[in-house]
């Protein structure tokens, strides 16, 4: 963590999004277009994720427990092909508002926590770093260009949403304990030595924090937004 080439990552991660947020505000792109290419990369990404997560067993091949789609940013792809499915725009724009948020604070903390590691010689690296900044590119684009729903109506929706899928996490975390699964982290910590988030003082020490650190951070990125609404 905070190698050189993870600030190397890291700094070609904030160029790529700032330049593509700049350019496709400059010359309003249509955001379907946008979402398009999105979600392109996005399955791109899963299929090699997951090309890279089959292990031989001996009796023929399976996929990783770890690797399974219970982690949030994996979860944002199926929202994505979600998006380019459904028909009611009403339906959407809610799928769209949990998105931005998420998208942008799991891919953001992705990068800054590189639980993959920062070698430029590791597929899995490039997989990773490339799927993670064009997850956080689309939060920000839905937040910023598209300018999506994060009223208050939204954020309370949002946070019983995130709830939800945190249970769902926490369960299959359970079911699948054999196998270490570590699904939104609510197992263990993403890396060793971490500040704050670690086990020094006990796992419930550990998830108090992690639930209390995702609350702020989640109330934050909506906080603008709901008060540039209630002004006006």
């Amino acid at each position: 963590m905070f190698t050189l080439q993870h600030f190397i990552w890291l700094g070609i991660a904030i160029s790529l999004i700032v330049t593509a947020l700049i350019l496709l505000k400059k010359y309003n792109v249509s955001p379907k277009i946008v979402g398009k290419v999105a979600m392109i990369i996005a399955i791109a990404g899963k299929l090699f994720h997951l090309f890279l997560s089959i292990k031989d067993t001996g009796n023929g091949g399976v996929i990783l427990q770890s690797q399974l789609d219970f982690h949030l940013c994996s979860i944002q792809v199926y929202l994505l092909i979600a998006c380019h499915l459904i028909k009611d725009e009403n339906k959407i724009n809610s799928v769209k508002s949990f998105m931005a948020p998420t998208m942008a604070i799991g891919a953001f903390l992705a990068l800054i926590i590189p639980t993959e590691g920062a070698d430029f010689a590791k597929p899995r690296v490039w997989q990773y770093m490339i799927v993670h900044t064009n997850l956080m590119f689309y939060g920000l684009y839905l937040m910023i260009v598209e300018k999506v729903d994060l009223s208050k109506k939204a954020y309370v929706r949002n946070l019983i949403s995130l709830s939800g899928l945190a249970m769902v996490a926490l369960m299959m975390n359970s079911i699948l304990e054999s196998y270490e699964t570590n699904f939104l982290f609510l197992r263990n910590p993403p890396m060793e030595n971490l500040p704050i988030l670690n086990l020094n003082n006990g796992y419930l020490v550990y998830l108090l924090s992690l639930i209390l650190i995702a609350i702020t951070i989640f109330t934050a990125v909506h906080l603008p937004f709901m008060l540039k609404k209630s002004k006006k």
